[in-house]
């Protein structure tokens, strides 16, 4: 064997294969070989981090040829870890084979302890010697502490989640989802990973963990550490570089889980079902009877609890809500012009079904619906835009606003171009406000939300961006310009902006809505859930 040639290239840096003869390189490809077949793991941890068992023989090769001795890389496989352990291990399994060496100036029978356990061939007939394998364990020392007394339907939902262990939790806006979360991270061990639908919301989970004592890690845009407490996005935990990371957590938090069920962002799901000993969804708004992912919601994290506003009535989560129904009408041309879409949507709803499968076929040509779905696609967009755009609407949101001259609002709408021209609307009289959409940048949006806090901005206008996720405690009016979407997610979480629980808070909703319009049957339709 070559101990003195091994010892020379662990101790000094080769940067180049070709320095090794190929002797050598057979010899060391048989000692990753050995290596890698131990692992009885689909992926390893090193230093915090997953790899994927396929990947961790090149990170071998790439250490070794760095000049860094493989025996001092140290790792744990990912069900070590999640079980709340950060282990460090010998790569050779701490296991010394002791054997002779041939050459080398050595005497006969003389034995050197190799860096590497030698293949099979060269041990052949030879004696070994095996010591113990080494393992240190660590125990994760981030503590929670100071967390609130907890409400009776919290404790329901732990209780719940401690005995089916997968499953999904709806409680309203404000009731407390995120102290459920902190408190399950408790109860039942670290690694723990929070996983959410945006960033705003990843701030707010880190100020709340960081409020109890937890120091946690976050990945997403340019920081990317995982840690023993992490919060991280489902876009950037779908990435095929980030998955094996998720296998290495003993509790698996899901906020807004109704984001889950994507075609892309469920592959998150798969990943943990077989590693996660807990897995948590928590949403205001549980997937419904015939909504995708409803079919996979059931299967992999059934509702274990499932709580409605009218649920907490006369406790001191309750905000009392007015609602101001508020009818105008639309101009006859406008008129024509939806009756024309809503026609052409009737017939695909009766023909191709759902607008979920829409897109599929009007992305096939051969499928005997495509004109018909393509058409139905631009309907939509038509009649979303002529509810939106519709000025007796913008004269009544500036009347509502304009009567109530102490108060913020939140106005929710569905075009960008609707809201600036309800902007231009508000500037022209001296209303202070801000337009929020998904292009406006993080940092706008802090801005903007400090601002609104301190009373610098009466009207937050939004078009699909402060549906969830935005702490806003204070502000107490909402106008809805339009609900062109048949869905009571969007409704359920819009009132929740403004029934954030505060002691003898009060709301007011004004939802003003085209008569003779699919928006009138939703105030039928949804009218009491609210």
């Amino acid at each position: 064997m070559f101990e003195k040639e091994w010892d020379r290239l662990q101790d000094e840096t080769i940067f180049q294969a070709r320095e090794l003869t190929e002797e050598q390189k057979k010899y060391l490809d048989n000692i990753i070989n050995n290596i890698i077949s131990s692992i009885k793991s689909s992926a390893v941890v090193i230093e915090g981090k997953a790899l994927p068992s396929s990947s961790f023989r090149n990170y071998l090769l790439q250490k070794f040829y760095q000049g860094e001795r493989l025996e001092n890389i140290k790792w744990v496989t990912v069900e070590q870890y999640s079980k709340g352990l950060v282990a460090q291990r010998t790569l050779t399994g701490g296991i010394e084979y002791t054997f002779r060496v041939e050459g080398g100036g050595k005497r006969e029978g003389e034995e050197t302890t190799g860096y590497f356990p030698p293949t099979q061939e060269t041990i052949e007939g030879e004696k070994i010697k095996k010591t113990r394998i080494r393992q240190e364990f660590f125990e994760l020392e981030q503590k929670i502490s100071g967390l609130p007394q907890l409400y009776e339907h919290q404790e329901e939902a732990l209780q719940s989640i401690a005995k089916q262990k997968k499953v999904s939790v709806q409680l309203p806006t404000g009731t407390g989802k995120t102290m459920v979360g902190i408190e399950a991270i408790r109860r039942f061990g670290t690694p723990a990973i929070v996983i959410v639908p945006t960033v705003i919301l990843l701030h707010q989970w880190e100020n709340e963990l960081k409020k109890y004592g937890l120091k946690p890690s976050v990945v997403y845009a340019e920081e990317k550490k995982f840690g023993p407490v992490t919060i991280t996005t489902y876009q950037t935990a779908r990435m095929p570089i980030h998955l094996p990371n998720l296998r290495m957590y003993r509790v698996v938090i899901l906020d807004e889980v109704h984001h889950l069920y994507g075609d892309v962002t469920k592959t998150i799901l798969y990943e943990i079902m077989d590693t996660a000993e807990y897995i948590i969804g928590l949403s205001a708004t549980v997937k419904q009877p015939g909504e995708k992912g409803y079919k996979e919601q059931k299967t992999y994290l059934p509702v274990a609890v499932e709580k409605y506003p009218v649920h907490f009535k006369g406790t001191p989560m309750e905000v009392p809500v007015t609602m101001e129904y508020i009818p105008v009408v639309l101009s006859k041309e406008e008129m024509e012009e939806y009756q024309d879409a809503q026609m052409t949507i009737t017939k695909a709803l009766r023909t191709i079904g759902s607008p979920d499968n829409w897109s599929r076929v009007a992305s096939d040509p051969a499928n005997p619906h495509f004109l018909l779905a393509r058409n139905a696609l631009k309907a939509l967009q038509d009649r979303r835009k002529i509810l939106s755009s519709n000025m007796a609407k913008m004269q009544k949101a500036l009347e509502i606003i304009q009567s109530n001259p102490d108060s913020q609002f939140i106005v929710f709408l569905e075009t960008i171009e609707s809201a600036q021209t309800l902007k231009g609307i508000l500037d022209r009289n001296g209303i202070s406000n801000a337009l929020i959409t998904a292009n406006v940048k993080l940092e706008d949006r802090f801005k903007y939300f400090d601002e609104f806090s301190r009373g610098k901005i009466r009207v937050l206008l939004s078009v699909f961006a402060l549906e969830e996720g935005v702490n806003l405690p204070d502000v107490d009016k909402a106008i809805w310009l339009a609900t062109s979407r048949d869905t009571p997610r969007y409704m359920i979480q819009r009132l929740g902006r403004i029934t954030r629980p505060k002691p003898g808070k009060t709301a007011t909703l004004y939802w003003i809505y085209a008569i003779n319009t699919v928006e009138e049957e939703r105030i039928g339709k949804y009218g009491r859930l609210l």
